[in-house]
């Protein structure tokens, strides 16, 4: 019989054997135990942990090997820490962390400084705005150590691209490493409490982009001028707005990185509708998924329609969840797919 709670102690948790893991915990009961494979709402089926010995549980989950999966022992609904795993990442809510795991295989983000590596220069303002509530955004462009003219990347929720998914940082050793060109990145923070109407396809968001941030950006870079030179991207509510900005002014954004899309819930959202009757000679799209997500289901159609109406796009679904970690990773060939050097 296998002794749980000695491999845990001496390997720490999940313990991993081929494409099990297994999760063990030590007490009285068995905590609930939530991950981005049964999804997070506490009306959702969680796994259920079996007792393995004396005051020890276990659940085995199959998972492939290039998953990375993030998970929180729960008591009720206080998060209760995994005592054999101090790996933690900040999801970005209040002040929650999930544990993780990153299986052999799982693509890892280029988010480490390497030295050596030229760093970009970043620049921050804060631009007025005449279209969106409170009327101020800030606004940070990332200028590559390499001379111009650039294609500039719109970033929605740039904040967190920079603090959760240190995006200067990839494309610093992108750059180094010879997977795409030099480009610049303009990385525009939203008003959180307004996130989902600045982002639902919203016209106040494109107006303030093109009318507000890009001439402040061909400000402080020089910048191609050809057209559909540029690109934008997003996650997510901003993986929505990333499409829907490169289908409404192809002539400007001619690449798009969608991250997590949520194109839609109950029905589709109009970027359905732009794609279908749009030209498909322009945008380029990158459209990347999680196969553990409750988005999957509608980026499949979508992407169902880009191939139907024959655009140049490029599709991935990744072992994970909704996190940066999983984004970040998947930066790598979202970004030298469409700004290849």
């Amino acid at each position: 019989m296998t002794d749980w709670l000695a491999r845990a102690r001496a390997e720490g948790t999940p313990l991993i054997d081929g494409d099990t893991a297994t999760f063990v915990w030590i007490g009285p009961s068995a905590p609930t135990l939530r991950s981005d494979v049964t999804g997070w709402s506490p009306m959702l089926p969680a796994w259920t942990m079996q007792a393995a010995g004396p005051g020890v549980w276990t659940y085995q989950a199959t998972l492939s090997s290039d998953t990375y999966l993030e998970y929180a022992f729960f008591d009720g609904e206080r998060r209760i820490p995994d005592p054999f795993n101090p790996r933690l990442t900040a999801t970005g809510l209040e002040d929650y962390a999930n544990h993780y795991v990153a299986l052999p295989d799982a693509p890892r983000p280029l988010w480490h400084a390497v030295p050596g590596v030229r760093t970009g220069l970043m620049l921050e303002t804060t631009l007025t705005t005449r279209a969106l509530p409170e009327g101020q955004r800030i606004a940070r462009l990332y200028r590559p150590p390499a001379p111009g003219p650039y294609p500039l990347l719109v970033v929605y929720d740039g904040n967190d691209y920079l603090s959760r998914a240190q995006l200067p940082i990839i494309l610093d050793n992108l750059l180094a490493q010879r997977r795409i060109r030099p480009l610049a990145a303009l990385l525009l923070n939203n008003y959180p409490p307004a996130r989902v109407a600045e982002y639902a396809c919203s016209e106040a968001t494109l107006m303030t982009v093109v009318s507000d941030a890009l001439p402040w950006a061909q400000a402080q870079a020089p910048l191609l001028d050809t057209p559909g030179a540029h690109g934008v991207m997003g996650t997510s509510m901003g993986g929505l707005m990333a499409l829907f900005t490169g289908l409404r002014r192809p002539d400007l954004f001619g690449h798009v990185l969608a991250q997590s899309g949520a194109y839609g819930w109950r029905d589709e959202s109009i970027v359905f509708d732009l794609a279908r009757w749009g030209d498909p000679a322009r945008p380029r799209i990158y459209q990347s998924v999680g196969r553990y997500e409750w988005l999957l289901g509608i980026n499949r159609r979508l992407r169902a329609v880009l191939v139907e109406r024959g655009y140049d796009s490029a599709y991935h679904e990744f072992s994970a969840g909704h996190n940066y970690p999983a984004w970040a990773a998947d930066l790598t060939s979202g970004l030298a797919w469409l700004f290849p050097a």
